[in-house]
């Protein structure tokens, strides 16, 4: 057995997180090279099937998992249950402060032997790398990414449905429309170059919570 693991704090409440962790359509968006998919009609709970398949430096890897703990928003559970990977792997949300704390854990079966657990122990560094760069992607887009502070009579028309929808943690396909510098993208949509604001009035101000609206770019 080998234990590969990763935490990683995010800025936003357990349950947001969890709604990411169990939407397994999104999950090839913060996943590293990897898509999921349901396979059959259960798609929550204890017994729900998924597969996934990752694919590094060419190589595609084919994983089916089953849920066997379901627990939200705290911890979900799966069983790997195709070779070569056999084993658990679980996500626990542990609340932290008005954030909460996530932890990735792989438990894994390897092949072969000695010699498999060998190469498991080399590859330890990578794997790990790839899990906490997949919870870099997940906190950042779990997040709240921008805080909107614009005076009333500067306000556009929509802005208080466009300020729900930031607020409610809802996918925004913008944010993944194209690989981009995402604080200079908004700074100029909302600020530089704002759409709707009223006749005669000025654009008010953008606060971006630091750290948190990151480049996408490498």
């Amino acid at each position: 057995m080998l234990l590969y693991r990763a935490v990683v704090r995010i800025d936003a409440p357990p349950e947001r997180v969890w709604d990411w962790l169990r939407d397994w359509d999104r999950s090839s968006r913060w996943i590293l090279g990897t898509t999921v998919e349901v396979v059959g009609v259960q798609r929550e709970g204890v017994g729900a099937r998924t597969r996934a398949v990752t694919r590094i430096a060419g190589i595609k890897l084919t994983d089916e998992m089953t849920v066997t703990r379901w627990d939200p928003p705290r911890l979900l559970e799966v069983r790997h249950h195709k070779r070569p990977v056999l084993g658990d792997a679980w996500f626990e949300v542990v609340p932290d402060g008005a954030g909460a704390r996530v932890e990735w854990v792989e438990d894994l079966e390897l092949p072969f032997g000695k010699a498999g657990e060998l190469a498991g122990n080399v590859a330890r560094a990578p794997v790990e790398w790839g899990l906490k760069k997949s919870l870099a992607t997940l906190k950042q887009d779990s997040q709240v990414a921008l805080k909107v502070d614009v005076k009333p009579e500067h306000r556009f028309l929509g802005f208080e449905a466009y300020r729900q929808v930031l607020a409610s943690g809802v996918d925004v396909e913008l944010f993944f429309a194209r690989e981009l510098d995402r604080t200079a993208f908004w700074h100029e949509v909302l600020v530089e170059n704002p759409a709707g604001w009223l006749p005669g009035e000025q654009p008010g101000t953008v606060d971006l919570l630091k750290g948190v609206l990151a480049s996408s770019d490498p």
